[in-house]
């Protein structure tokens, strides 16, 4: 947000309640149902952005808390800072606040703004169950404002670079998407060939299988060791920068450590993730929430792994999960599952065959990548320029912002108050 420390002729820094009108949503009355009738259509937060139509509910009695279709509904709860157009005419919870330019700011830089400093609201959220903002924080959120046809040359040239940016993101997003199906299919082809060889094995006939170490701070004792949680093994590699310790006894060191060659299995998290150790550098250990699988002779372990992605990449795997929020993988489940078991021979053949494939699509992996990384760094370029001054020319010509600002605010004050009249309570029978 560097770019905002210094303003160019003509532009202001602002409030957004000063640019605009800003609705504050509020939770519908008690009684008030949901329904098909004659209510108010109900947006309560960013759950229902995607919706072309809201919640309708009986409740329009409080046309100080509805917004009009095309509105900006900023979701004032976490994630905070998240926007979208109302769709419609419609009411707002308290998750929400509508923001609507007035005769002082284009509805779209605003909304592009909002779109550009969201970290900067979200950093103003506070609370501990989760974060939202207030009122206040929303009304009194600082803008950079230009002239206002300044504000419309902006919108113009943000949204012509950004349809390009988007164009390359969906063309990128595409390309991940077949990356993962000409990967799903390489697998699917390996497996069949394999399994072409002489049908299907369980792996407790191939490998020996353990659970890793409890995690219990009144029980364990020892040397503090290192181990490898669910959250470090990953598909094919490990993640060592968030490695905790867990005290090991000696005679514990052998049945919960790894040596080169284990395949460590995720049993919850994503069941069936999984990895093949390959140092001796020093004890690790590994906890309860991971398998520990040692090859016999008759198994290759980066088959054993192929294998065990190939088959939770094809859904081989769902049956044999438990748990209806959160899956596991129990290990008489993971011994269970039968998997291709060719020659030790037909094994090396097929990870070769496999891997060579895999690496030319691991190149264009990455290079899909980089293009994602470059595209969102250009994309905050954009922004960061737009609202610097510098994405267009300034017009001496344009009407300076804070001339606008002050007519406006002048308007306001002369404006005839608007009387509001309390709504009849009926006496309870």
């Amino acid at each position: 947000m560097s770019a905002l420390a210094e303003l160019p002729n003509g532009w202001v820094r602002t409030t957004l309640s000063t640019a605009c009108d800003v609705v504050m949503g509020q939770s519908p009355p008690g009684e008030t149902l949901n329904g098909a009738g004659d209510g108010v259509p109900f947006f309560q937060g960013k759950a229902e952005f995607g919706k072309s139509t809201a919640t309708v509910r009986k409740w329009t009695s409080d046309p100080k808390r509805h917004a009009r279709a095309g509105s900006i509904l900023l979701s004032v709860r976490a994630p905070v800072g998240a926007i979208n157009y109302a769709p419609v005419d419609c009411a707002i919870g308290r998750g929400l606040a509508a923001i609507d330019a007035g005769r002082a700011s284009d509805q779209k830089f605003i909304f592009w703004y909002l779109n550009f400093a969201q970290p900067v609201l979200e950093e103003q959220g506070t609370g501990t169950t989760f974060s939202a903002v207030n009122g206040p924080t929303v009304r009194n959120f600082r803008l950079p404002l230009p002239p206002l046809a300044e504000q419309h040359r902006i919108v113009q040239a943000l949204e012509e670079q950004l349809s390009r940016l988007d164009a390359a993101a969906s063309y990128t997003a595409h390309a991940q998407t077949s990356f993962k199906a000409l990967e799903k299919s390489l697998l699917h082809e390996t497996w069949k060939r394999a399994e072409g060889y002489g049908g299907l094995t369980p792996i407790g006939e191939v490998a020996e299988t353990t659970l890793g170490k409890m995690l219990d701070a009144r029980k364990n004792s020892g040397v503090p060791t290192p181990y490898l949680a669910n959250i470090n093994v990953r598909w094919g590699s490990f993640r060592m920068d968030s490695l905790r310790s867990v005290p090991l006894e000696s005679r514990e060191v052998d049945k919960f450590s790894i040596k080169a060659g284990d395949v460590l299995i995720c049993e919850g998290g994503e069941p069936g993730r999984c990895a093949v150790w390959n140092s001796e550098d020093r004890t690790i250990a590994f906890q309860k929430a991971l398998h520990r699988a040692r090859c016999r002779v008759s198994i290759r372990p980066h088959w054993l792994a192929l294998c065990l992605k190939a088959a939770v990449v094809s859904g081989k795997t769902d049956r044999l999960l438990t748990g209806t929020t959160i899956k596991h993988l129990p290990q008489e489940k993971l011994r269970a599952l039968k998997i291709p078991v060719p020659s030790l021979e037909t094994q090396d053949e097929l990870l070769l065959g496999f891997q060579e494939v895999m690496e030319s699509l691991l190149r264009q992996g990455e290079a899909i990548e980089i293009h994602t990384r470059r595209s969102k760094h250009l994309r905050e370029m954009v922004l960061a320029s737009a609202f610097a001054g510098t994405l267009v020319d300034q017009d001496p010509a344009d009407e300076p912002a804070s001339v606008l600002l002050e007519r406006i605010a002048a308007e306001r004050a002369n404006a005839k108050p608007t009387v509001r009249r309390r709504a009849s309570v009926k006496a309870k029978v």
